[in-house]
């Protein structure tokens, strides 16, 4: 081989290389292999209605769910692609003779063999990985911890189980916790505090009242405000790009009692606007399907940090991971 089809060949590998990169790497980027790990953080509520999923709490079945996006992403995103060039390659050779180099006759033979064989590949590996994909489900869902019934190419969902988290959560909460640091486990802000915080990042806070009494249900007050729920509506105005955020309900009086409620300051109301709903509801964004909440039918998403959003018509009722 001469250096100028070394040269050729080097420069074909490097163009290949880059489109493949170009367009596979934004696929892996949102593919979303590694699982939420979600775990059940208990509420007041006997109902379990306001219970929510905090993320980052991994068990063995997460670790088949990671194995199994592995796999479906090499089947989707990689095998599968291939074998679709390969195919139109073969193809190619059998209407078009002599395009390798090769006479007609032997042009169209061998496009022929490359389209048989990359079919007998492609029933190999469907029923390689529907093999593993299957063993992995039944350890995965029957020993593990995972939903048990069979889903989509054997989904397999696992239980969020429950945690305790910093002492736990028993519905009630005392003591005089305060904190004016900007953790996530930083404690409760006075309502200065918070709307200093929500006022820099371009987040208004409205009321039917005009006001910030805790005791008047027709304002919005933060008096008490967790720092986790400041941080939540935050990242989500940060998330949201254009997105108008207005909070419209707080600790004030008047909302539904509970450990994790508006008055232990874990939740927060945000105006629901069409630009809002529209990203929240978005499968792009992430905002899985969290069910209906039990106490009122409000239809819940849950962020892709744990965060649930529950629709509430006029506003979306917000539940902050600690």
């Amino acid at each position: 081989m001469s250096n100028k089809e070394i040269k050729n060949l080097g420069l074909r590998n490097f163009l290949i290389s880059a489109v493949v990169l170009f367009v596979f790497l934004p696929i892996l980027a949102d593919a979303a292999l590694v699982p939420e790990c979600l775990g059940t953080k208990k509420g007041g509520a006997a109902d379990g209605s306001d219970d929510i999923q905090v993320a980052g709490y991994c068990t063995i079945c997460d670790l088949f769910v990671l194995i199994q996006n592995i796999l479906r992403f090499a089947w989707i995103y990689i095998a599968m692609p291939l074998a679709a060039l390969m195919l139109a390659y073969g193809g190619f050779m059998m209407l078009v003779p002599g395009v390798s180099g090769e006479k007609g006759a032997a042009s169209v033979s061998k496009g022929k063999k490359i389209i048989t064989n990359t079919l007998i590949g492609i029933a190999i590996v469907f029923l390689a990985w529907l093999g593993i994909d299957t063993i992995i489900k039944t350890m995965g869902g029957f020993q593990y911890g995972g939903d048990s019934q069979f889903g989509f190419w054997n989904q397999i969902n696992c239980t969020a189980a429950p945690i305790t988290i910093g002492g736990g959560d028993t519905g009630t909460e005392t003591g005089t916790e305060t904190g004016t640091g900007t953790g996530p486990l930083a404690g409760k802000l006075s309502h200065a505090q918070a709307l200093s915080q929500l006022n820099a990042a371009g987040i208004n806070v409205t009321s039917s009242g005009n006001c910030s009494d805790k005791n008047n249900k027709n304002c919005t007050s933060l008096d008490g405000i967790q720092q986790s729920t400041i941080n939540e509506v935050i990242r989500f105005k940060n998330s949201c790009a254009g997105c108008t955020v207005t909070i419209t309900g707080g600790t004030e009086i008047g909302h539904e009692a509970g450990g994790i409620s508006h008055a232990t300051g874990r939740k927060i109301d945000i105006d629901a606007t069409s630009q809002i709903r529209s990203y929240i509801t978005n499968p792009v964004n992430r905002y899985t399907d969290a069910g209906i909440r039990a106490s009122d039918g409000a239809k819940m998403y849950r962020a892709p940090n744990g965060a649930i959003y529950a629709d509430e018509g006029n506003h979306f009722d917000i539940v902050a991971p600690l």
